[in-house]
């Protein structure tokens, strides 16, 4: 019977009958790494302002989503995949874009001009917000407006958050001029340094806490042991990279 529901459970990972967690965003993230050199490539070739041709692209993208209804079997679960749920309630698509719109915001800002980094980013989303504009009369659905609106809202909203990312890293990088506190920013600097790798071995952390520990402690208290526990086991996972070659060496070439 164990056997059984174990191999139900492991061909339901592929045919999306199993529930996923937290995890599943793992997926679009592996879709955006091979991406991302494309982004670059097409900035080398073109220049900045692609960039708001991609910011254009992922917003159709998932604006089409909002238009399909299939009913066929594998036409439902590949909509579910791409553009509903995802695994674990990560669509790809949109989160695609805005991992898409967080590279964007990262080379943009690489400029050395404030005054033209600022006008490409609302070159971008303004581009977005007018296209979705239009699109009401072209698509002819009832509340496409709304829709779209939505959408342009969602990235605008990851914009703002990015914006919010970036501000924090500068003061850290003050921090560190200053010699202010400077055991802080070093230490989330170390977890930023090996993103990929904290966000994986923080779930494995996680799991073998709640198998050794178990959560019969409620409330604040579990929380806060849990928060502290991962994050200083992260933590000393990523200086272990630091401290022995051998050991981020094999790490790399799983990509994390």
């Amino acid at each position: 019977m164990l056997a059984s529901l174990s191999a139900s459970w492991l061909i339901g990972l592929f045919t999306l009958d199993t529930p996923y967690n937290i995890s599943g965003v793992l997926l679009p993230l592996a879709l955006q790494l091979p991406l991302f050199p494309l982004l670059y490539s097409s900035e080398r070739r073109w220049g900045c302002w692609v960039y708001t041709v991609w910011s254009m692209l992922m917003m159709v993208l998932v604006f089409i989503g909002t238009q399909l209804d299939p009913h066929a079997a594998v036409a439902r679960k590949l909509y579910t995949l791409f553009w509903v749920e995802g695994l674990g309630g990560f669509a790809i698509l949109p989160f695609i874009g805005y991992g898409v719109l967080g590279f964007t915001t990262a080379r943009v800002f690489a400029q050395r001009s404030l005054r033209a980094a600022t006008s490409r980013l609302s070159a971008s989303i303004g581009s977005g917000v007018h296209t979705f504009n239009g699109s009401e009369s072209a698509v002819g659905v009832s509340g496409a407006f709304l829709q779209s609106t939505r959408i342009v809202g969602s990235f605008a909203l990851a914009e703002f958050l990015f914006l919010a990312i970036l501000a924090v890293g500068k003061f850290l990088a003050w921090m560190v001029h200053r010699e202010i506190w400077g055991w802080l920013p070093a230490a989330i600097m170390t977890l930023g340094r090996y993103a990929l790798f904290a966000f994986v071995i923080h779930r494995v952390f996680a799991h073998l806490l709640v198998w050794i520990v178990g959560l019969k402690i409620g409330g604040y208290e579990m929380f806060f042991f849990m928060f502290a526990s991962i994050l200083g086991l992260t933590y000393l996972a990523c200086l272990a990279r630091i401290r022995w070659a051998a050991v981020d060496h094999a790490l790399v070439r799983l990509y994390l």
